[in-house]
């Protein structure tokens, strides 16, 4: 008699372990943790007229190059490329590197450095939107990473699914102001 061996594909919705467990993609923590409305980001902007802040809404969609890339990486990911990101464009625009100079205000600029700031600086406004709105993002769900305790609850998910952590753990878990499991 000769062995056979099959295979069973499903489909998530069979997955029973999917539902507890919390997905770290920077989609998944925009949409699970910042209350968005569909795609619909809302974020406050410097006024122009120096007034309060005015509330400005970004739709997170395929026409934003970084949400394309960063999208399903996770966040900690997201966090280290978006440093590099920003990083990067502040080491390459002359406008940028103008901004961020100690010493941009206190000596004299030549003709020549005028100008190049001045032909970097529709370059350097349109560039500098997308990836600080995104490090914004990823800032505000830091915070809320830390102040719910995420990272513990994800290793108590992870234990769960494993067989490591039991009932008990999560009750004591949920019961615990710090949620510190000893």
């Amino acid at each position: 008699m000769a062995e056979t061996c099959e295979l069973l594909v499903l489909d998530r919705s069979v997955d029973q372990i999917a539902p507890i467990i919390h997905e770290w993609t920077y989609d998944a923590m925009c949409h699970d943790l910042l209350n968005m409305e569909g795609n619909k980001y809302v974020h406050e902007v410097p006024s122009k007229t120096g007034g309060l802040p005015e509330k400005k809404v970004v739709l997170l969609e395929e026409h934003d190059p970084v949400w394309l890339e960063l999208r399903h990486e996770h966040i900690k990911v997201v966090m280290e490329r978006l440093n590099e990101k920003i990083t990067n464009f502040y080491s390459k625009n002359k406008a940028a590197r103008f901004q961020n100079s100690r010493d941009a205000l206190s000596r004299e600029l030549s003709t020549r450095e005028l100008k190049e700031i001045t032909e970097a600086l529709p370059e350097y406004i349109k560039q500098k939107e997308k990836p600080s709105l995104h490090a914004e993002i990823a800032r505000k769900i830091n915070k809320v990473i830390k102040d719910l305790r995420l990272p513990e609850l994800a290793q108590l998910e992870q234990d769960l699914v494993l067989g490591y952590k039991g009932i008990k753990d999560v009750v004591k878990y949920l019961t615990t102001e710090d949620g510190k499991q000893s």
